[in-house]
């Protein structure tokens, strides 16, 4: 993998897609694929996503932006984006950027999916 590429794992679980990036994500050409995914999931009715950033130690404002931005799209299709395995440098992020409060943060994917996972949505097909 080079630095302008990035895996992401998609897995479902309860009705929850887990997207989780492997390598950073410091640019915006990289969160192209991520966009792409998120959209697509959504196109699919899969409206209540969980971004693991376990594997990141860093966000910047590129990632910040975009999850703001598919954050948006999934609750104006009636779910939400939370985040899982949130460090304590990506939580300090967060609150030096106001977005603390915007983002549900979980220690793990499993908490993550059991909050964002009581609300209704369509199941991934």
């Amino acid at each position: 993998m080079d630095k302008h590429t990035v895996a992401i794992d998609e897995t479902f679980e309860n009705g929850v897609a887990v997207l989780t990036p492997h390598g950073p994500i410091v640019s915006k050409l990289i969160l192209v694929p991520f966009r792409e995914r998120v959209l697509r999931l959504a196109k699919r009715g899969v409206t209540r996503i969980v971004i693991d950033l376990s594997d990141e130690r860093w966000i910047g404002a590129a990632l910040l932006g975009e999850l703001v931005r598919e954050q948006d799209t999934l609750r104006n299709a009636g779910g939400d984006l939370c985040l899982a395995g949130v460090s304590d440098k990506i939580r300090q992020i967060l609150n030096i950027t106001a977005l603390s409060s915007r983002f549900p943060t979980f220690g793990t994917v499993a908490r993550a999916i059991a909050c964002i996972g009581s609300t209704p949505a369509t199941r991934a097909a």
